[in-house]
């Protein structure tokens, strides 16, 4: 059976890499949300699963840095 849901992209449940992720996002660049969810809506303008969207957050940095929100964005 599929179920089909709308959900805030801050409040999915992401897991393995994808939540060291959200969690930097959600730290360092709070205001990305909305870009990133906005973005993504029109990349996937019918939906996107579960496991393409954590995996864009695990493993897509290019998208991250081109959303000016990547990991080399912070100073160390």
């Amino acid at each position: 059976m599929k179920i089909t849901s709308e959900i805030e992209i801050r409040n999915f449940d992401f897991w393995a890499g994808a939540v060291d992720r959200a969690k930097f996002i959600e730290n360092n660049f709070p205001e990305k949300w909305n870009e990133i969810e906005t973005t993504l809506e029109e990349l996937y303008p019918n939906g996107i699963d579960e496991t393409t969207l954590n995996d864009i957050f695990w493993f897509d940095d290019e998208f991250f840095a081109e959303m000016g929100c990547g990991y080399d964005e912070i100073d160390e």
